[in-house]
């Protein structure tokens, strides 16, 4: 892997170090980010029998992903992601983040290392970056749909993922960060949600549980008999819910997923160039017959649309189209009936097993930018 461990303790020799290496150490960190994303969880490779040493998987064993242990390694990720030489440049800080979260959704132990004393990567540097991201721009800027929404993609989920990735992995150790570096993430949790709350909600509106949950979960006291951690009060309790549903509970990413799903369908020609696209209520526009969820005037706006710059169709239809079909035809058909309420919907207990969180949450997400953009559009 990367020569992970903090070069030296001279901030001259530091700042250097980033300057010659932080570009190959961002394209080798996004190399092995793409690596590790076709991986399942804690499951290694198989070495393949008389294959040569650069044909052969990776990677097998922890030792492929930490030659020199889990600590050095979360030490040299957290100075590859230090912000006080990348003064300006949210991007290597970002993609050693995004780096971070990969390795510890596919490995368990390395998680609940991020997850120990001084909590920097786990915990610090995200909440740091988040806030510089939201801060960054004029309230103008990030208020616009389309700045919004291209930031959030960009810069918000890579580094919200391992926040997530911890809260899933261990309730606890996560909440027992919090409560030890609660002076330092207190202040940070409570501006990015004074800031967040006057976003645009289609793109933004899913995280605010997670940042009131934290502090709910900051506030949390350790039960002395059972070592367990509890949340002080009712209104609290609720907060940590919602924020640990956003990472653990399917029918939460399912649920938010269809309501984006539920005005996308509705929302007339998704040809963000159609000069009809603003328009709604238009069923009979005719219905992309892949994904079954957007539509279009006519051939024409439906090949630009597979094509847009911004939002190709051709990358959402097939997301939508596997969505749809583990979702199965008797629930796809259910969401579209007329009086549909979703407030009072139950999910089937089998969608709960079927259906792919994470490809739920990428659908949603994606309508999300989409819906920002046609309004911004629309605006124009």
């Amino acid at each position: 892997m990367i020569p992970l461990d903090d070069p030296t303790d001279d901030e001259s020799l530091n700042e250097a170090y980033h300057t010659l290496l932080s570009v190959p150490i961002i394209l080798l960190s996004q190399l092995l980010i793409k690596a590790l994303a076709e991986l399942t969880r804690n499951k290694f490779r198989n070495p393949k029998p008389g294959a040569e040493p650069y044909n052969q998987p990776w990677p097998f064993s922890p030792v492929d992903l930490f030659p020199n242990g889990m600590q050095n390694a979360i030490k040299g990720i957290s100075f590859w992601a230090d912000k006080r030489y990348s003064i300006g440049d949210p991007i290597p800080s970002i993609v050693m983040l995004d780096l971070a979260a990969n390795l510890a959704s596919f490995h368990t132990p390395f998680a609940r290392e991020c997850m120990q004393p001084p909590y920097r990567l786990g915990l610090l540097q995200p909440l740091i970056q988040l806030e510089e991201s939201v801060l960054r721009p004029s309230f103008p800027e990030i208020q616009h749909p389309k700045m919004s929404s291209i930031m959030y993609e960009r810069e918000i989920l890579p580094v919200v993922s391992i926040i997530e990735a911890l809260l899933f992995c261990d309730r606890d150790g996560f909440i027992e960060m919090l409560v030890n570096t609660q002076d330092q993430a207190l202040p940070i949790i409570e501006r990015l949600t004074t800031r967040i709350a006057e976003l645009p909600a289609p793109v933004w509106g899913s995280h605010m549980a997670l940042l009131k949950g934290f502090v709910a979960m900051a506030k949390a006291t350790k039960d002395p008999e059972t070592g367990a951690y509890i949340i002080p009060d009712n209104d609290a309790t609720q907060e940590f819910n919602k924020a640990k549903a956003v990472v653990e509970n399917r029918t939460f990413d399912i649920r938010s997923t269809f309501e984006v799903m539920l005005p996308a369908r509705r929302g007339g020609c998704w040809n963000i160039a159609c000069p009809d696209s603003g328009a709604s209520g238009m069923p009979k526009l005719r219905l992309c017959s892949r994904c079954d969820l957007l539509r279009y005037c006519g051939q024409k706006c439906q090949k630009e649309a597979w094509k847009n710059e911004e939002h190709p169709h051709k990358v959402l239809c097939p997301l939508i189209r596997s969505f749809r079909e583990q979702l199965g035809p008797e629930l796809w058909a259910t969401l579209w009936r007329p009086g549909f309420d979703l407030s009072t919907f139950v999910l089937p207990p089998q969608a709960k097993e079927s259906a792919d969180p994470k490809l739920a949450e990428e659908v949603g997400n994606r309508l999300a930018l989409l819906l920002a953009a046609k309004a911004n559009h629309s605006k124009n």
